[in-house]
């Protein structure tokens, strides 16, 4: 192999050795996931501290945790939903009511639909029905006046 072409294996050694951070995917990994710096470090192939380092001081206060909650909002209802699915084992159902357990997951869904941009609302049927037949009474009144109308082009 050339001098100058670099295997995937060698950039990693190269990434742990410099301990390059991903800061975007640390902060999706650490704020999403709660991973620890070291399970992140795992991952990026680089040391604990560098991570501690590079996210540590990005989530050390409020108003970053804020900035990072925003930025990652939809992924982090998305996980707390997962979490929620993955408690709904056999186990969890004899423990807690159903009712305790699908309102959170009711919550959590409409939530991560709104963070998606999608709708949450819910249809009235009873309503939709009555428009309906509002909209059947309507076209019986055209359809009436029409044939009147026609009835009298007739006798003219």
């Amino acid at each position: 192999m050339s001098k100058d072409v670099t295997t995937v294996d060698e950039t990693e050694q190269i990434q742990r050795r410099s301990n390059v951070v991903d800061i975007d995917r640390a902060l999706r990994l650490r704020s999403v996931n709660g991973l620890s710096y070291a399970e992140i470090g795992e991952i990026l192939g680089v040391s604990r501290q560098a991570v501690q380092k590079r996210v540590k001081p990005l989530l050390g206060d409020s108003s970053n945790d804020v900035h990072a909650f925003k930025k990652y909002k939809s992924d982090i209802v998305h996980a707390k939903q997962l979490e929620v699915m993955k408690a709904l084992t056999p186990a969890k159902l004899k423990e807690a009511s159903a009712f305790q357990l699908t309102g959170m997951f009711g919550i959590l869904y409409d939530k991560a639909r709104l963070e998606d941009g999608e709708s949450t609302a819910n249809v009235d049927v009873h309503t939709k029905v009555e428009e309906i037949k509002g909209n059947d009474a309507e076209m019986a009144r055209l359809r009436a006046m029409l044939a009147e109308a026609d009835g009298a082009d007739n006798d003219g």
